[in-house]
């Protein structure tokens, strides 16, 4: 990479198995701050080999995990890698939709467990079916984590939502700083 970028410093997890969202997200945050995010473009054309900006495919391979290497062989270009990645790990089949689905909405969770590590795990599977082109509104994912917690959180939740049975007017990110803080 070229000596302009030689200062900059990053911190990304590895990319594993179960965590390509914030993987992705991350990884297109550095690219774009780095101007390569070009590299990665749909049809994008192979840069010259005298182009100082191209990552090379070792500089690349060292943001996957060994294990998630094997979803990259083969590919030549930052392009290939992104798309043949994006291919395995957003699967945007009807199977899948339902497989994520029926994740986020049977999730629960037992007393004594980590809020923000729940509403983590929510919020990414919410980000998954966004991305396969099924998305929930907020009002759902509102009641998705109310109902996921224990009984035992009603009396936090139950003033929310109203008793005449009207709609709730809570936004998600309401309830999650709400719950965040009284986890605390």
């Amino acid at each position: 990479m070229s000596d302009d970028y030689t200062s900059r410093s990053y911190r990304m997890e590895l990319l594993k198995a179960t965590n390509w969202m914030p993987w992705k997200h991350h990884m297109l945050a550095v690219l774009v701050d780095l101007g390569l995010d070009g590299y990665i473009a749909e049809g994008a054309a192979p840069p010259g080999s005298a182009d100082p900006k191209t990552p090379t495919n070792a500089e690349v391979a060292a943001l996957k995990n060994d294990s998630e290497m094997v979803h990259v062989m083969g590919a030549e270009t930052a392009c290939q890698m992104w798309e043949q990645l994006t291919m395995v790990k957003e699967s945007k089949s009807r199977l899948g939709v339902l497989a994520t689905r029926r994740t986020l909405y049977w999730a629960t969770v037992e007393e004594g467990f980590d809020m923000a590590e729940h509403i983590a795990k929510l919020c990414q599977l919410q980000e998954e079916l966004h991305t396969m082109g099924s998305k929930i509104s907020d009002e759902d994912f509102v009641m998705i984590l109310i109902t996921s917690l224990p009984k035992s959180w009603d009396n936090y939740t139950s003033p929310y939502l109203g008793s005449s049975g009207s709609k709730p007017e809570l936004k998600s990110q309401e309830l999650v700083a709400i719950l965040l803080e009284e986890s605390r």
